[in-house]
């Protein structure tokens, strides 16, 4: 019997040892996967925080040589603007004008607008001019409006605003024709004026764009007939002066040579003169654009002001009724008083 006990204790004993042996191996096995999975793992992260090491360096990479560029490309139009400025009229409004202002306020730094201004004794040209485009492109047109008349003033002579625009329309059309005689079809909408500081005679021609008086007169003469008012407020009257229907340079078919109009205009009369930029900006509560009538309205309103603070009523206006759309084009306003 003692013998069989020993036997059975022998067989406790090793069925123990099994277990153990088992339970070890298992335990060893679990430690291995687990080790394993963690230095699989670690591997992966590693690997993780390389790419992203990568990447974020290609990022920065990316980053400056963007800054770089941006900065060159600001530098480049921060001397285009400087550029265009000093193209734009050495005089300024108030040299010729001792009652005026002009409300230039362009859609980036370089506009697709300029505004033109010469004089001679008792003669005062002014012009505002509305180029294809804006930013650089327009202002590329712009500095070339502006350069051709000063060689049409200057070298050719020519100052009577029909003449002026007919030779504007023609060299500009040659300056943008190639080698192949292709020619880009871009140009400008203008206003260009001419006043006798003497008679109060003024010439006008349009191409697009009119040129508008405010006055206490209820009626004006041009050319020898008698213009009725447009628009009227408070014993103030405007009258509008169409330009002919097209634009400088850009259309195809030839048509006939710019008209010139004669108006005959009083003391303290105001003109003005401008490019489609405020009219066309869409804002208030419809996102709807604002339109001439409430421009003219407007003036109208603001006619009794002094002229600088009807260029701030302007501004104001604009800010106020552009709210948070994105401003859509340059915006030139002119106003004089006679």
């Amino acid at each position: 019997r003692i013998k069989e006990k020993e036997v059975s204790r022998e067989r406790e004993l090793k069925d123990k040892q099994k277990i153990i042996t088992y339970s070890t191996i298992f335990i060893l096995i679990l430690v291995i996967t687990f080790l394993f999975f963690i230095f699989n793992r670690l591997a992966i992260v590693r690997k993780q925080k390389y790419e992203i090491k990568k990447q974020k360096l290609i990022t920065e990479n990316a980053k400056q040589r963007l800054e770089v560029k941006n900065k060159e490309i600001s530098d480049s139009i921060n001397y285009a603007e400087m550029i265009q400025n000093a193209v734009l009229p050495s005089y300024t409004m108030h040299n010729l004008f001792i009652n005026s202002f002009i409300y230039f306020n362009p859609k980036e730094n370089v506009s697709g607008d300029f505004f033109w201004l010469e004089k001679n004794q008792n003669m005062r040209y002014f012009s505002v001019a509305d180029c294809t485009g804006h930013g650089i492109p327009g202002a590329f047109i712009s500095m070339i409006g502006t350069i051709l008349l000063n060689e049409i003033y200057n070298s050719k002579n020519i100052s009577q605003p029909n003449l002026v625009l007919d030779e504007l329309n023609r060299l500009i059309k040659l300056t943008l024709t190639d080698k192949n005689g292709f020619t880009i079809k871009d140009g400008m909408d203008i206003s260009f004026a001419s006043l006798d500081t003497k008679t109060n005679e003024i010439l006008f021609s349009g191409a697009n764009n009119p040129l508008w008086i405010i006055s206490n007169d209820t009626h004006k003469i041009i050319n020898g007939k008698r213009l009725p008012f447009n628009s009227n407020w408070n014993n103030n009257y405007l009258f509008e002066i169409k330009g002919d229907k097209k634009p400088v340079g850009e259309y195809i078919i030839e048509k006939p040579p710019f008209s010139l109009n004669t108006i005959q205009v009083s003391k303290k009369d105001t003109i003005y003169l401008f490019s489609d930029g405020y009219v066309d900006q869409f804002g208030g509560e419809q996102n709807k654009k604002y339109k001439a009538k409430n421009l003219k309205q407007l003036l109208l309103t603001n006619h009794h002001l002094s002229m600088e603070d009807q260029k701030k009523e302007l501004h104001n206006n604009f800010i106020d009724w552009k709210g948070d759309c994105e401003q859509i084009d340059d915006v030139t306003i002119m106003g004089i008083k006679v």
